[in-house]
């Protein structure tokens, strides 16, 4: 037993103490493993509540079990693990959705699951590299086909590249083992050159015999007459395509353009989509292969075979958003380091690929995420340490995603989307109530993600959330990165106040800032002075909210206006230029 599975067990023990009942109880044993696995279990009496209710939720989790299935494996003598074991967790993987099996490789499993490569039982060898498997292939489908595979440093970190070609390379020369077990051979065989094929994605395999066989074999599993190992290959054959330019410019050495631009013609719109992917394949290739001041390789044998004005035909005819899109994407390749001299072509395709950023960052952020981001900050973060763990390890990932989405682009209409979400007022109520030394740089920077790059209208739209008392809270915070983006956050908002009244009107946030002790506040933390980027823009937020008002207090009013003068000869410009603005509004009220 572990730790993670001894608190399940004492867990379903209590509900058992409270209802009398097996929580997870099926008509059969099988139906038990499988409400386990899933994490169905009879609804709790509705005297059960509130925090006891979470604390008991979260003790019955399947992630317990799987914590304690990690650790078994890690940990105990390999001999002493049964199949028991590796079957049942291959189950939870395989029975997991898509959106629960990221939160399996956030356990770490790998180095577990690699360990069991070396157990003396095969059945357990190929429950393990299935379970594999089947995390990497949700890695895959989770992320672009273009980007690199995201579990590749993590299965390195145990070394498991090496040991999963080993894996291959036993049941490859082991002849006896293969004679007389050769489905169990077949399977563990099969699975360990799909994990590699899938890892290295977007990656070169550098190791020539590595890269021979495991590309050998994928080819010969696309006759294979297990449907499922077939469809997996032909995934596993294209990403091992895709990271070599190698093999592309091979293909274009054969003169392939005037065959795949005839197929553009074809009735058949899925042909059509074949031969627009392989264009860009190719085109792909000749770019990343000649420096970006060079013009694109294959451009004169495109042309030559007409195939500039096909493609373009191909993007205006719109047979589909997929060829659409990708025959822009190919007017782009190849017009690398040259002008498109037709100024309608130039127009048509410059605004279609300014689209896709703003509707690929649509459909990454779409509604049914937002509302899950916006209940995942609504989590309660109570309970046991491993519960609390699991909550603030989601909503931070939730909070990667979202501002890996918007930082450093103006999107005013998608930010709107996610403050009437709830995500703001979500992130406000953490600032509010939540332990401060719990509250890390995630959430703070995600805040000022949202915050930047507004116009006035939306950062009023975040004002009306009631900003301030979270923020100013945040300025107590230990971390000074934390502070920075809560007095940043705080300055812009201030700004929008300002800019959206009349410079003879007094500021429209002074009453609600004060309400909450915030000039106190931001005045202590110009004179704490915990580092220059605090203190320059505390001493902003003080003179903006004084906008038409004279600072009452004399320390305050001389050495706020003191360090405004010194700011006019400030290195960086965004500050020389609020210096400017905020020497006007004291001159002003003086």
């Amino acid at each position: 037993m572990t730790e993670a599975s001894d608190i399940w067990a004492l867990g379903v023990i209590v509900v058992e103490m409270f209802t009398g009942v097996y929580p997870f109880e099926g008509r059969t044993l099988d139906e038990s493993v499988a409400n386990i696995i899933n994490g169905r279990f009879k609804p709790l009496p509705d005297y059960i509540q509130g925090e006891l209710q979470e604390m008991i939720i979260s003790m019955i989790s399947v992630l317990q079990v799987i914590d304690g299935f990690i650790s078994i494996f890690e940990n105990r003598e390999l001999e002493s693990i049964t199949r028991t074991y590796s079957s049942a967790f291959s189950l939870i993987v395989d029975t997991a959705s898509q959106e629960d099996k990221p939160y399996i490789f956030h356990k770490r499993p790998y180095p577990g699951l690699i360990r069991l490569f070396e157990h003396s039982k095969y059945l357990i060898i190929n429950e393990a590299i299935n379970s594999i498997f089947l995390l990497i292939k949700a890695g895959s489908t989770s992320t672009p086909d273009t980007d690199r595979h995201p579990h590749y440093e993590t299965i390195q970190e145990s070394d498991g590249i090496n040991k999963i070609f080993a894996l291959f390379q036993k049941n490859e020369i082991n002849e006896y083992f293969a004679m007389f077990q050769k489905n169990e051979s077949k399977y563990s065989k099969d699975r360990a050159a799909l994990c590699l094929s899938f890892l290295f994605r977007m990656r070169e395999i550098t190791d020539s015999v590595m890269r021979m066989k495991i590309i050998n074999h994928i080819k010969s599993l696309l006759n294979d007459s297990d449907d499922y190992v077939k469809e997996k290959a032909q995934n596993g054959l294209k990403y091992l395509i895709l990271n070599s330019d190698e093999v592309k410019l091979l293909i274009y050495s054969k003169n392939p353009y005037p065959g795949l631009i005839r197929l553009l013609e074809h009735t058949n719109s899925k042909i059509v989509s074949d031969a627009i992917i392989s264009i860009i394949l190719l085109l792909q290739a000749g770019s990343s292969t000649t420096k970006e001041s060079d013009t694109h390789p294959h451009f004169e044998s495109f042309l030559a075979c007409d195939g500039l004005k096909k493609i373009f035909a191909l993007f205006q005819k719109n047979v589909s958003k997929y060829s659409r899109d990708r025959s822009a994407f190919c007017i782009g390749f190849l017009f690398k380091a040259q002008e498109i001299t037709d100024p309608v072509m130039r127009q048509e395709i410059i605004n279609h690929l300014k689209s896709l950023l703003y509707v690929n960052r649509c459909e990454i952020l779409n509604e049914t995420e937002l509302i899950k981001i916006e209940q995942d900050l609504k989590l309660p973060t109570k309970g046991i340490k491993e519960y609390h763990k699991n909550i603030l390890q989601k909503q931070e990932t939730d909070l990667l995603l979202l501002s890996s989405v918007i930082v450093g682009r103006e999107d005013n209409e998608l930010r709107k989307r996610i403050i009437s979400s709830g995500i703001v007022e979500s992130l406000l109520l953490i600032f509010t109530k939540r332990d401060l030394n719990s509250i890390t740089r995630t959430y703070s920077q995600t805040f000022f993600h949202i915050t930047n790059n507004l116009n006035d209208e939306v950062k009023l739209l975040i004002y009306n959330k009631n900003p301030y008392p979270g923020l100013i809270r945040l300025l107590e915070h230990t971390n000074s990165k934390i502070v920075s983006d809560a007095i940043i956050s705080i300055i812009l908002l201030l700004q929008a106040g300002s800019s959206t009244t009349k410079e003879s009107d007094t500021h429209p946030h002074f009453e609600s800032f004060l309400a909450c002790d915030g000039l106190k506040k931001i005045f202590a933390l110009f004179q704490k002075n915990v580092s220059k980027y605090s203190r320059d823009r505390s001493a902003l937020c003080i003179v903006y909210l004084f906008k038409a008002r004279e600072i009452t207090d004399p320390l305050m009013r001389n050495e706020i206006a003191n360090h405004i003068k010194s700011l006019q000869n400030d290195a960086d410009t965004w500050l020389k230029e609020r210096a400017k603005t905020a020497l006007k509004y004291i001159d002003q009220s003086t």
